[in-house]
C-alpha cells in the first residue's frame, strides 16, 4: 500500500474514532457516572412534616397540558436514540378543602420558540389562568421559563396574587438568568427560604432537589384517600429516567442548561431506588405526556383545571 494512502486511513480512522467518543461523550452518554455524591431523601421525615399542619388534606389532583412538543429520545436518557418523544408543559391543581395549590405554570404564547412549542393549547392557558386567580398558594418545581412563564404573564396582569406566590429563595434570584426581561418578574413577591423539608398545607411538602436549577425542588402530595405523588419536576424529563436512572447527555445537560450534572444524577439514583422499593409513590415527571395520560386513564388526576 502506497505511503500517502496508508497515512490517510490512518487520518481518516483516527477521525472516526475521535468522532465516535466525542458522539458518545457529549450525546450518547446518559449513564450515571461510577461515584456520585449523596442525596438523602428521608421519606420518613417528609410524611412526618406533611403530616404536622392540622386539617383536610387534598381530595382532588388536576392537570392542564399548556402546551405540546417533541424532542428526540437521546435529549432525555442519552444514548436512547433519535426517535421523537411527545413530551408537554404541564400545570398542577391541588384541591384541598381550605386550600388550592397550583404547581407550575407552563409557559404561554410569545414566551418561547415556535419552531420547538408549536402547539400552546389557548384553553387550557385559560383555565389555568383562572385557576391561579383562585390559588391560596402559587409553587414552581424550579425556575426555568416553561414551568414559570405562565406565572409570570398572569402576575403582570393581576399583581393581587403576589401573596400566593411561594417561590423559594433560589427560584426568586434565578429566574432572570434563564430569561434576562424576568430579573424583577416578582420583585413584589417574598421568597421563602427553607433547609430542606417545609410543610406548606396538611399533606403538602417542599422538599430541596437543587442540580437541574439552583431552585429546584420537589413537592409531596399526601392525600385525603392515602394516595401519594411526588412531583419531582425536571429532575427527569420523563418516567423512564426514574426507571433507568440515565439522564440527560452532557452536551444539553451541562452545556446548554448548565445543570449540576452529579447532582441530578444523584437525585435520579435515590428516586430509582425509592421507585423500586416503593411502587405505590406515583413520580410524576416534568415533561411525560405517556405518563400523563397514564394517570389520568387510571384516575390518579384529573384533566381540566376546576374553576
Amino acid at each position: 500500500m502506497a505511503g500517502w494512502l496508508r497515512n490517510t486511513l490512518i487520518v481518516i480512522a483516527v477521525l472516526l474514532i475521535a468522532g465516535s467518543a466525542g458522539y458518545y461523550w457529549y450525546v450518547g452518554d446518559g449513564n450515571p457516572p461510577a461515584t456520585l455524591p449523596s442525596y438523602d431523601l428521608d421519606m420518613a421525615a417528609v410524611r412526618a412534616a406533611a403530616n404536622e399542619m392540622p386539617g383536610g388534606k387534598a381530595t382532588d389532583v388536576r392537570v392542564e397540558t399548556v402546551d405540546t412538543f417533541s424532542f428526540p429520545a437521546t435529549a432525555a436518557a442519552g444514548g436512547d436514540g433519535w426517535n421523537s418523544v411527545p413530551m408537554g408543559a404541564f400545570s398542577y391543581q391541588v384541591i384541598l378543602p381550605t386550600d388550592t395549590i397550583i404547581i407550575d405554570s407552563g409557559f404561554v404564547r410569545d414566551q418561547g420558540q415556535e419552531s420547538l412549542f408549536p402547539t400552546y393549547q389557548d384553553d387550557a392557558i385559560a383555565r389555568m389562568d383562572a385557576g391561579l386567580g383562585e390559588a391560596t398558594q402559587i409553587v414552581l418545581t424550579h425556575e426555568h421559563p416553561d414551568h414559570v412563564g405562565g406565572l409570570v404573564a398572569f402576575y403582570k396582569m393581576v399583581p393581587d396574587i403576589a401573596t400566593a406566590i411561594r417561590l423559594n429563595k433560589q427560584q426568586a434570584e434565578n429566574v432572570g438568568h434563564y430569561k434576562a426581561d424576568w430579573a424583577d418578574a416578582f420583585k413584589g413577591v417574598t421568597a421563602i427560604d427553607y433547609d430542606k423539608y417545609l410543610a406548606i398545607a396538611p399533606g403538602v411538602v417542599l422538599i430541596r432537589a437543587p442540580g437541574h436549577t439552583p431552585g429546584s425542588q420537589m413537592i409531596f402530595v399526601q392525600r385525603e384517600d392515602g394516595k401519594e405523588m411526588l412531583f419531582v419536576g425536571d429532575i427527569g424529563w420523563l418516567l423512564h429516567n426514574i426507571e433507568t436512572g440515565k439522564g440527560r447527555p452532557r452536551l444539553l445537560s451541562q452545556f446548554m442548561l448548565g445543570e449540576d450534572r452529579e447532582a441530578v444524577f444523584s437525585e435520579l439514583a435515590t428516586l430509582k431506588a425509592l421507585h423500586e422499593n416503593d411502587p405505590a409513590l406515583i413520580m410524576i415527571p416534568g415533561h411525560d405526556v405517556g405518563a400523563v395520560n397514564a394517570m389520568i386513564a387510571a384516575g390518579t388526576m384529573e384533566a381540566g383545571f376546576r374553576i
